[in-house]
């Protein structure tokens, strides 16, 4: 029998031979709305995932943002570790390793039944646990210059809604494709500049290309204002028509609940593009997410297609 998950799962074996597994990394875990860490020997001493992976998924968990969920796999010296302080879902002293496989089935099924009890929760209130709905403070948002929910009637047919969701399914293709246009420019210049001006310690992009843009020679400005063209145009127009799609038809997020998170993000993203990007010349990029505590819903496009699919089953 095939399980069909009201979810979408990533794990580090969805990435192909020949991709780039660092950047995909670092896109799920920016993407993610819940992570299960399989903690034990193996992983407490792991260099990549206490300074790469567990750092931001803990600040992602600590704004409310993220869901953790920590299953205790193999003996480890847990209570000198980082995670000791959070709620491990088994008992540190009893791992699964001490159990049977079906004592073993029955708490990954236990689990599973928690994150999906979690996932519907979070869903029904339309937010996730530990952020706030900003629409009730339209003055701190108001440079975005999307217009009041009750300034447009509800929708009076699914046509509508559905034809709304086909709109923001193209955005969003927009907006991803653009995002991996940027990738391949972003890494050259990063790589480059790093090369030249001979810069080991790791900054995240927005703040590298920030600081060292007056170091920038002649090619590496002008990659440096494709990325920037593409920041203003794609995707700020997409982000912004995507945001207006969803508030000009709120029953779009009744249908799909993972749209709140989107419109969260998406809020954040335009109202940095506005106060920040726009005057901030050194910036070619844009990003919000885990430090924000608003990071872009993962599996969003693949919810929004599968939606879009079973609708014109039902309609067709």
């Amino acid at each position: 029998m095939q399980e069909t998950l009201p979810l979408s799962v990533w794990s580090d074996k969805d990435i192909a031979p020949g991709e780039k597994w660092r950047r995909k990394i670092e896109a799920a875990i920016t993407q993610a709305g819940a992570a299960v860490l399989l903690a034990g020997r193996d992983f407490l001493a792991s260099k990549f995932i206490k300074t790469e992976e567990l750092p931001p998924l803990l600040r992602a968990h600590s704004k409310g943002a993220l869901r953790l969920y920590i299953l205790v796999v193999t003996h480890c010296l847990w209570e000198y570790s980082v995670l000791a302080k959070y709620q491990a879902f088994n008992d540190p002293k009893n791992p699964l390793e001490e159990m049977s496989a079906p004592q073993q089935n029955r708490w990954l099924n236990d689990l599973c039944r928690k994150i999906l009890a979690d996932t519907k929760s979070t869903d029904s209130a339309g937010t996730p646990e530990g952020t706030n709905d900003l629409r009730g403070e339209p003055a701190e948002f108001e440079s975005i210059g999307v217009p009041s929910e009750d300034v447009f009637p509800r929708p009076q047919s699914s046509h509508d809604v559905r034809s709304t969701i086909r709109a923001i399914q193209a955005q969003l293709d927009l907006t991803r494709a653009t995002f991996f246009e940027q990738l391949p420019l972003r890494d050259a210049l990063y790589s480059a500049m790093s090369a030249r001006l001979n810069i080991t310690e790791h900054t995240e992009f927005e703040p590298f290309f920030l600081r060292y843009y007056d170091s920038m020679n002649a090619d590496e400005r002008e990659t440096f204002g494709k990325i920037r063209a593409l920041t203003e145009g794609p995707m700020q127009r997409g982000n912004r028509e995507i945001l207006r799609l969803v508030e000009t038809t709120p029953d779009v997020r009744t249908e799909l609940p993972i749209v709140a998170a989107l419109k969260m993000h998406l809020i954040v993203w335009l109202d940095k593009y506005d106060r920040v990007f726009v005057k901030e010349k050194r910036m070619c990029l844009l990003y919000v997410g885990v430090e924000e505590g608003v990071p872009f819903p993962f599996g969003v496009d693949a919810m929004v297609s599968e939606w879009l699919a079973t609708s014109d089953v039902r309609t067709g």
